[in-house]
């Protein structure tokens, strides 16, 4: 029986051991190859930015966008990209209705879709820094294990996007689907307002602020149909979000989601196709001149 107890002592040591030592080498490589953005100009957000701002055509920009993120995520890639990138002048954040819909907030709630979230900022947020927000516990501590733990690794930059060229696909599109993602929830009533996202533009705002940079709060456009679709209480919240922000010097607000595009532009009833991504970036780049 000693014998046993002191062989299951020695395997919990050496498992210890390794989870501590690929723990170690998967922390060193996180903090050793921080991405460092290119540019003057620094472009953040959900994929409304991501498929519709093209970095090469804006110029001496980086498009770090990714699908589905969220304020809070935004918030601490900012911050943690901040830290290395000296000079920066601009950030352009995506904002539209949508970002400030209730939907936003059950993201790292549900299990499907907080795996996904997890698995992306695992490396940019620090593990006690999602307890400021609503979240699914066990996902997290699995994802952390796993992706610190269990396997070693070089690749830790999931949530680093970069510019989606998209292909016309209006035809394709399902609005229904699309609008009922953004602010119908599972019992078919609408999302009310995120109060992550309100509490984490606001310290966007802030942290932009503190380093002297310009924050531009930018809807990119989107077709008409879908526009018409957003429910009036979201609207309300986005044009209070719109109101509380533009008196701040170190803030401009551009709203062009009326902005007219032929259906081909569009991949989706709320994403510019590549052309359409052309097209607008070249508007852009000519109101952001300082």
């Amino acid at each position: 029986m000693k014998k046993f107890v002191l062989r299951f002592t020695k395997f919990i040591a050496l498992i210890s051991f390794l989870l501590l030592l690929i723990g170690g080498f998967n922390w060193y490589v996180i903090n050793q190859n921080q991405y460092k953005p290119d540019g003057q100009t620094l472009i953040v957000g959900d994929s409304h930015v991501m498929c519709g701002i093209n970095p090469k055509i804006l110029g001496n920009a980086s498009n770090v966008a990714q699908y589905k993120e969220i304020y809070f995520e935004s918030y601490f890639k900012l911050k943690k990209l901040l830290e290395k990138q000296q000079g920066l002048k601009t950030v352009i954040l995506g904002c539209t209705p949508h970002n400030f819909s209730a939907f936003n907030d059950k993201k790292l709630v549900k299990e499907g879709t907080a795996t996904v979230h997890f698995e992306r900022y695992y490396a940019m947020v620090n593990y006690q820094d999602w307890q400021e927000i609503d979240h699914n516990i066990k996902k997290k501590r699995l994802t952390y294990f796993k992706k610190i733990f269990l396997l070693p690794s070089l690749k830790h930059q999931a949530h680093i996007g970069h510019f989606d060229k998209r292909k016309p696909g209006l035809g394709k599109s399902k609005l229904n689907k699309i609008v009922k993602r953004h602010f119908i929830d599972d019992d078919e009533k609408e999302h009310g307002v995120s109060k992550i996202s309100d509490l984490y533009l606001e310290k966007i705002v802030d942290l932009c602020k503190s380093k002297g940079i310009r924050l531009v709060l930018l809807a990119t456009p989107v077709h008409q149909e879908y526009y018409s679709a957003i429910p009036d209480h979201i609207r309300k919240e986005y044009q209070r979000q719109k109101e509380k922000y533009a008196s701040h010097e170190n803030v401009k607000i551009l709203d062009f989601q009326q902005r007219e595009y032929p259906d081909e532009m569009f991949t989706d009833h709320d994403h510019l196709a590549s052309q359409g991504a052309k097209d607008f970036t070249r508007f852009l780049s000519t109101l952001l001149v300082e």
